[in-house]
């Protein structure tokens, strides 16, 4: 039997108040304001025959393990601006390993505001993940941010080693005419 890692705690934490700020905010939206909910929770079991990816395998690569993933969509929506939030748990637990991080937060954000003739949006992304994890990617398709392409910052990976990684993504647009638009964006 094993116990959660006490340096994951203030991840859970974090994660948590993000879900309540968020359900929050979008509770307490405008007037005419559209909110919603929409939990999700995926459970599975999985096993690896060479989880380690070495190129002959070794006979300790067969691991079995049990993934439980939540999350939540949370919005609010008027007719000049939307804003989404995404907290993500993911909690995974593979008996014969004891290097992988049990427990992994996600945190999405996606915001548009728009006025007559100009529009401003803010992608923003929080994880932090076992680095086995960030390495392989899942192929995902995420509608909050279309053009991600995952993770670029790939690296060797150390057993037991955790990553947090932030990235926010503003962006302004003005149209000056009605052909004619500028706009700057930050990474």
């Amino acid at each position: 039997m094993s116990s959660w890692s006490h340096k994951s705690t203030p991840v859970a934490r974090g994660v948590a108040v993000a879900a309540v700020t968020g359900a929050c905010l979008a509770s307490a939206g405008a007037l005419g304001a559209e909110t919603y909910v929409q939990p999700q929770l995926d459970l599975r079991a999985e096993g690896n025959d060479n989880f380690d990816l070495l190129p002959n395998g070794t006979p300790d690569g067969d691991i079995y393990g049990f993934i439980a993933d939540a999350r939540a969509l949370i919005g609010i929506a008027t007719p000049r601006s939307e804003t989404t939030l995404r907290p993500r748990l993911r909690l995974q637990e593979y008996p014969d390993r004891d290097d992988l991080e049990r427990i992994e937060g996600f945190l999405d954000l996606r915001s548009r505001y728009e006025w007559e003739r100009a529009e401003f949006l803010l992608i923003g992304r929080y994880s932090q993940q076992d680095t086995f994890n960030t390495e392989t990617l899942s192929g995902e398709f995420d509608p909050l941010d279309p053009n991600y392409s995952g993770n670029a910052d790939v690296r060797r990976s150390l057993v037991g080693e955790t990553r947090q990684r932030l990235e926010l993504n503003p962006t302004f647009k003005y149209e000056l005419t009605e052909r004619i638009t500028a706009g700057a964006g930050l990474r």
